[in-house]
């Protein structure tokens, strides 16, 4: 997986894409803001198609500012959804109160 080997600090998420964005398109469009050390698209393993969601990793954390700041991001004809990698896990859940051997279904 693309976030288990990138500097989560130097990348960005990119979300509703075209079907056929490819990783040259991503580095194309997002090399405006910087060097860019790799772009990546996520595919479906059974059937090969995109999953419409992608990575863009720049060699300088302000580029990722630079682009987040610029927004909105236009790409194949779309309005993608541009964010920034989670560096650390999100807060948990809020407890509902009740333990969770008590939680009936």
């Amino acid at each position: 997986m693309f976030a288990s080997y990138v500097d989560k600090a130097r990348s960005l998420f990119v979300a509703r894409l075209p079907w056929f964005t490819s990783p040259e398109i991503l580095r194309q469009y997002f090399s405006k803001y910087g060097i860019i050390t790799r772009a990546s698209i996520v595919y479906d393993r059974d059937t090969g198609r995109s999953r419409r969601y992608g990575f863009v990793e720049f060699r300088s954390r302000s580029s990722v500012q630079q682009a987040l700041t610029e927004q909105p991001h236009v790409i194949d004809g779309t309005e993608a959804l541009v964010k920034e990698v989670l560096t650390q896990p999100p807060e948990p859940a809020q407890k509902s109160g009740l333990a969770d051997e008590e939680k009936q279904i």
